[in-house]
């Protein structure tokens, strides 16, 4: 019975040792295996961080070449810009040399310019001293000749009353409207202070005096004096009106028969001439007369007038009238 419980009491250590090198085993193997897995986690993490290194490494590689190619770009910007820089400091210090070099040439100029100022002022001091002069002197002749004239016009005034004879009588009252005439000139442009003549009114003015003279204030003539508003040269103006005052005085003297008739005067601008028209309502010439040979001074005055002024002239005679066309150059 001892025997037994021996061979129990073995097979039971046996047993629980079997048990207990299970236990160990299961439990080394677990160890065994944990530190596989850490040693493989170990191994995991080691590479990765070799990798990571790696690739850190390969980063700042990367980045360090970034890096010297942007320090080498820059030390070429800065190179380029300040070749830039100085190419334009050599433009600009050779402009200021320029522009430094036309104020000086500027201000010489000013001073050269306010030189001639200063003489173009005192030359037109003295050019306007020298007008005043003139323009006095130029009154003075427009009085002096105007008071010949008068006291010529006084002359054959008095000479006229005094004679008894009618041809005698209209020579000096002929004579008396020429310078009346001219009178009238001298009196327009020394009113208006111009060498120019406002036609219309001046011939209605001479042609009115003319058949008052020979016709009285009460007569019946009609006049018609077509200009507008037409300024003449003072030279034209005086030839012109001397010529309507002859055409005037002839018409006087023998186309109208007593107080009655018509006496027009036309002067257009056409574009390189002045055309002047005098007709009246008489008779005409006689059919035997010839006005370009005719040597009676009236026609002789007309046709010496028309020759300075370089004017062409024709003569229309008709039973109802006789009328001169002139053709007058414009002066320049």
């Amino acid at each position: 019975a001892k025997s037994e419980d021996y061979k129990g009491a073995y097979r039971s250590i046996r047993k629980w040792s079997f048990m207990k090198d299970s236990i160990f085993n299961e439990e080394k193997i677990e160890t065994l295996a944990l530190k596989h897995e850490y040693e493989l986690s170990l191994e995991r993490e080691q590479k990765l961080a070799e990798r990571q290194k790696a690739e850190l490494s390969g980063l700042k590689a990367e980045q360090s070449e970034k890096e010297s190619l942007i320090f080498k770009g820059f030390i070429i910007f800065f190179l380029v810009f300040s070749i830039v820089l100085i190419i334009q400091q050599q433009r600009l210090k050779t402009k200021n040399d320029q522009l430094s070099e036309l104020n000086t040439l500027k201000e010489g100029f000013n001073r050269q310019l306010n030189l001639t100022n200063d003489k173009l002022d005192q030359n037109n001091i003295e050019l306007e001293k020298k007008n005043k002069k003139i323009a006095l002197l130029s009154d003075q002749g427009f009085h002096f000749t105007k008071n010949s004239l008068s006291a010529i016009i006084g002359m054959l005034n008095a000479k006229y009353r005094s004679v008894k004879n009618s041809e005698v009588k209209a020579v000096l009252l002929a004579e008396r409207l020429r310078m009346e005439t001219i009178g009238i000139l001298y009196g327009e442009l020394f009113s208006k202070r111009s060498n120019k003549l406002d036609m219309g009114e001046y011939l209605e003015r001479i042609v009115c005096n003319t058949i008052e003279s020979f016709k009285g204030f009460d007569h019946n003539i009609q006049v018609g004096v077509s200009c507008g508003k037409l300024d003449v040269s003072s030279k034209q103006a005086s030839d012109i009106a001397i010529i309507v005052n002859e055409v005037c005085i002839n018409a006087c003297k023998f186309a109208f028969k007593g107080d009655e008739g018509v006496f027009t005067v036309s002067l257009q601008e056409g574009n390189d001439s002045l055309e002047l028209i005098i007709a009246d309502s008489g008779n005409g010439f006689p059919p035997d007369f010839d006005f370009y040979n005719a040597s009676s001074f009236g026609l002789s005055m007309i046709k010496v007038l028309a020759e300075s002024l370089e004017a062409s002239i024709s003569v229309e005679s008709k039973a109802s009238g006789l009328s001169y066309k002139l053709s007058i150059p414009k002066d320049e």
